[in-house]
């Protein structure tokens, strides 16, 4: 499945060694310039390359809170920073919601109604839809 993925979307934490070490391969290497210069009678410089991880097993593990590591079929990998829908003024207000919605659910499975409630209700219902109460009729 993981296989056959065109985006992955990784968050921090996981602990998963081979994971990190494949997530680190398919981010890939960038190729680093090195100088170095040498003082004295065999005085001179040289210039070299060295292919490095992009990021390493572990700095994915590391991810911080609130970014997203996103692999995007031949795109380049982003870190993207992430927004939550509960933050800010419209957040305080969508859990606002969500409590007062669920102090609303917590009443209404409180309230179970008894045999006789039911049988009232389905008398009345039979008598709205014009059945009498002594006819062997299914609705």
């Amino acid at each position: 499945m993981f296989g056959l993925t065109n985006v992955l979307v990784m968050f921090c934490g996981s602990k998963d060694g081979a994971f990190n070490q494949e997530i680190a391969d398919l981010v890939g290497q960038v190729r680093v310039t090195r100088r170095t210069w040498q003082t004295g009678a065999m005085a001179g410089r040289t210039f070299s390359g060295e292919d490095i991880a992009i990021l390493r097993p572990e700095e994915v593990r590391q991810l911080q809170e609130r970014y997203a590591l996103v692999l995007a079929e031949n795109g380049k990998p982003i870190i993207a920073r992430l927004a939550r829908c509960i933050d800010g003024k419209a957040g305080r207000r969508l859990l606002a919601d969500q409590k007062r919605l669920r102090a609303q659910l917590a009443e209404k499975c409180l309230e179970v109604p008894t045999a006789a409630d039911r049988s009232a209700a389905a008398l009345a219902e039979a008598q709205h839809r014009g059945i009498a109460a002594d006819q062997k009729s299914y609705l």
